[in-house]
Order: structure tokens, then C-alpha cells, then sequence
């Protein structure tokens, strides 16, 4: 192998190294596959390069394999993106799916029966491609483009919506990986061989472990903050007298305790996934002291209105803690309720 085809190579296993990190941190978040999926796409477009790099292989078949990586990755991060910010109602609505396959499985089509690249050039260091000069490479170039900057810019407002901390590192870190790999990539990749005179090495791929280390970092050093009924020790949940509640960021419940079970005639199936809101009479309050008890670390509020499956108002004490992975980023919120009916009928 070439010195060119051996960091490509290296490239390719670096993209499957992190997708099968990121996987076996938490193979149950959706969060997890799509980034994993994204990875492998750059891994499949570095497996073309591996070819590209050595001037003595033929890269026509090799191309067309390495083009599923190219041709999806667009659509995988866009993916990634509504996944990321959370954008439920549109990952629910089907027609988003075939605009999101559909688009590069025709720009597949068009690769595999050679309407997209025209031919090969070989030079000393490997190959670079021709795109046809007809309308198939201009409209790939528009969809190239609109799908990246699009999904940067969900995961942008995103940032500047969070209250969270670690999300907007997260967020920001994503955002500029993928801004630096976007420029340097079509630079090198685009631009470079159709206004400069002489010839140059296809980088986007390398460039784009830019963009996946940014990922790996976010997964890795911020996590992926979710969080499982595991993180709360269920067997010092259920000797808890109290209701405990354990929420995610997005104050939905994950589990409960059987002293909620209790104050409230819910089970935990009835609750789970639920925004926890709905069980206070004062829902603003309610989101407002989620907020603070996730800036502050800590909250205690000397009385909240709980509402229970039979609509009764039961009036409880209420605590709430942040809770943390090692390396202090928070992952969700523990509340204890106490119900305070005697006390407030004594007064």
C-alpha cells in the first residue's frame, strides 16, 4: 500500500473504532445509532479513498461502494440532527423518511450507472474523479449542501435554546467539527480541483475525522445525556418512604419509586415517559424549578400542589438534585415529594 492508501486505511478504522465506541456506550439510545450510522457512512467514503491513494488499483469498482458513504451521509446527519434537538414530532411523521433515503438512494442510482463522474485521473499520488458536466453533479452539490448546512443550523438554534450547560458545549463542539470538516472538505475535494492548475490529493475524508472526533468527544466527555432507571439504585428507591421521581433533562420520568406510586395512584408503566409537569397543579412553577434545581444543582420548595389519579389535591414538601456521571456532567434530575396533609390541616 501507498503512504496515501495507509492513512486513508487508518481513516476507514478510525471511523469504525468510534461508531463501535459509541454503540457499545448505549446501544439503546436512538442517539447512539444514528451517530453510529453517520460514522459508517464516512467509514464506507474512506474505504473509496483506501483506493484513490494507490495508483496502481483500478478505483471503479471501489467507487462505487465508497459512493453509498458519500451519497448518505447528507441525509444520515440531518438525521442525526433531528434526533439530537429532539425534534419528535418530525421523526414521528413518515413522509420525512423517504425524502431522507429516497434522495441518495437516486444520487446512488445515478453514481452506479454513471451519470455522476465521468472518469478517473491517475497522477503520482493516486486518483482523483471527473464529474459530468451535466445538471446530476450541480443538483448532488445543491443537496450536499442544503442537508449539512441544514442540520448544522437545527443543532445551532438547539444551542442557543438550551438551558443546559452540557448541551451547548455538546451542541457547539458538533456544530464546529462539522463546520471545519464542511469547508476544509469542499475545499480540498471541489473547489480546489476546478480553479487550481495543478493536482491535488482527494481530503475530504481525512478532514472529516475532524468532525468525528468532535462527535466522539461529545459522546464520550458530555455523554449523550440520557439517562436509565438503573443510575437511581432501585433497591434504595423502593425503602424510600417519600415519592421519588427520577427525570431526564426534558423533565419526562423515568422511574419512580413505590412512595410515588402511592401519593399519586400511578404505576410506573402509567408514568413512564411522561412530562412530569402534568402532575402539579402548577405546571409553569413546576418547569420553572426544574430549570433552576438544573442550573443551581440543588433546589427545596417549601410546598407544591401534587395532583393525583383521582384529581385530588395533595399538598408536599419538595427537594430536587441533579444527578451527575463522573465527569460532572448532569444527567438528570432527582425530586423527593413529602406529603404535608397533616401538617397543613394541624396549622
Amino acid at each position: 500500500m501507498t503512504p496515501m492508501s495507509l492513512v486513508y486505511a487508518a481513516a476507514m478504522a478510525g471511523y469504525v473504532a468510534l461508531a463501535v465506541v459509541v454503540l457499545y456506550g448505549n446501544r439503546k439510545s436512538p442517539l447512539s445509532w444514528t451517530t453510529a450510522l453517520l460514522l459508517v457512512s464516512l467509514a464506507v467514503w474512506s474505504f473509496e479513498d483506501v483506493a484513490h491513494g494507490n495508483p496502481a488499483v483500478p478505483p471503479g469498482a471501489f467507487g462505487n461502494i465508497g459512493a453509498v458513504g458519500w451519497l448518505t451521509f447528507p441525509s444520515l446527519f440531518v438525521l442525526f440532527a433531528l434526533v439530537f434537538t429532539r425534534r419528535k414530532r418530525v421523526l414521528w411523521s413518515w413522509p420525512v423518511y423517504p425524502v431522507l433515503f429516497g434522495i441518495p438512494a437516486f444520487f446512488i442510482y445515478l453514481q452506479w450507472t454513471g451519470r455522476l463522474m465521468s472518469l478517473y485521473q491517475r497522477h503520482a499520488f493516486g486518483w482523483t474523479t471527473v464529474w459530468r458536466g451535466t445538471v446530476w453533479p450541480i443538483l448532488y452539490f445543491v443537496y450536499y449542501f442544503v442537508s449539512v448546512l441544514f442540520a448544522i443550523s437545527l443543532i445551532l438554534r438547539f444551542r442557543n435554546r438550551t438551558v443546559r450547560p452540557a448541551e451547548r458545549r455538546q451542541a457547539g463542539l458538533i456544530a464546529l467539527t462539522a463546520t471545519v470538516a464542511l469547508v476544509l472538505g469542499t475545499s480540498s475535494d471541489v473547489l480546489f480541483p476546478n480553479f487550481v492548475s495543478f493536482p491535488i490529493p482527494e481530503l475530504a475524508g481525512i478532514f472529516n475525522l475532524i468532525w468525528a472526533a468532535g462527535l466522539f468527544v461529545s459522546v464520550t466527555r458530555y455523554g449523550l445525556l440520557s439517562v436509565t432507571p438503573a443510575a437511581a439504585a432501585g433497591d434504595i428507591l423502593a425503602a424510600m418512604s417519600d415519592a421519588l421521581l427520577l427525570l431526564s433533562f426534558e423533565g419526562r420520568i423515568v422511574t419512580i419509586n413505590q412512595g410515588a406510586v402511592e401519593l399519586f395512584g400511578y404505576t410506573q408503566a402509567d408514568l413512564a415517559g411522561r412530562s412530569a409537569d402534568a402532575l402539579f397543579a402548577q405546571r409553569v412553577e413546576f418547569r420553572r424549578a426544574l430549570e433552576q434545581a438544573i442550573t443551581e444543582g440543588a433546589l427545596h420548595l417549601s410546598e407544591i400542589t401534587c395532583i393525583t389519579r383521582d384529581g385530588r389535591n395533595v399538598p408536599a414538601s419538595a427537594s430536587a438534585r441533579v444527578m451527575r456521571e463522573r465527569s460532572g456532567i448532569v444527567t438528570g434530575v432527582v425530586w423527593v415529594l413529602r406529603d404535608i396533609t397533616e401538617r397543613k390541616q394541624a396549622e
